[in-house]
């Protein structure tokens, strides 16, 4: 008879980071090796593991990100960096006296001065009431990226980490609590699970210290 054996093997890539020189990801590919008279034969097949893993990708499916120059920025180029998402209006004072100390912030920590790789993002999602408002708010802030305003996605992650500002309530009809208003800022992974959430509005600049940069667990 025909003996067979099923192998499954995740196998590990490696990337070059910013301290140590290198930053172990995990590949989303799974083989299936199988033993058949005496040959094996290699199969390659694209496999979901964990629900995490399931996820990935349906978080920004078919969002659009963009950077400062109104250049579309593809989801893709944020793996390997740590991704916070910003809420944040400009009709919010507590949101435009931070935004600076985030500026400053993200130019110190966001690339690395060795190797001159991304090892944190930003993606802004606006609070503003109109397009026009948003785009001239986004203006004023770093060197990061912006949720297309005219997504669905913007008002559903407001909901979904429970931020966003008490004048929004109105128009959101939440059917939970809110945890917390504007500015916020919730640190993310490629799954959208949430990593970490930093109290902007309460501790304002302090609160960058629970947005661990560096650490594995931090990485999108």
């Amino acid at each position: 008879g025909q003996a067979s054996m099923m192998i499954g093997v995740v196998p590990a890539q490696l990337m070059r980071g910013c301290s140590s020189g290198a930053v172990s990801v995990l590949s989303t590919r799974v083989r299936r090796t199988r033993l058949v008279n005496g040959a094996l034969m290699l199969t390659a097949l694209s496999a979901s593991f964990g629900t995490a893993q399931a996820q990935e990708g349906e978080f920004l499916s078919g969002a659009k990100l963009f950077d400062k120059s109104g250049n579309e920025v593809s989801a893709d180029s944020l793996k390997g960096s740590s991704v916070s998402l910003y809420f944040a209006g400009q009709w919010c004072p507590m949101c435009t006296r931070f935004t600076p100390s985030l500026k400053e912030f993200y130019s110190k920590n966001a690339v690395c001065s060795k190797t001159g790789a991304q090892k944190a993002q930003i993606i802004f999602v606006s609070s503003d009431f109109d397009k026009s408002s948003a785009m001239t708010h986004f203006a004023s802030h770093g060197d990061w990226l912006m949720l297309d305003y005219d997504s669905p996605l913007r008002n559903e992650l407001k909901l979904k980490y429970q931020v966003w500002g008490g004048a929004e309530t109105q128009f959101l009809k939440p059917s939970g609590g809110r945890r917390s208003g504007i500015p916020g800022m919730v640190v993310v992974n490629a799954s959208g699970k949430e990593l970490a959430f930093l109290s902007t509005e309460g501790q304002g600049a302090n609160a960058l210290k629970g947005w661990k940069i560096e650490e594995a667990e931090h990485k999108f």
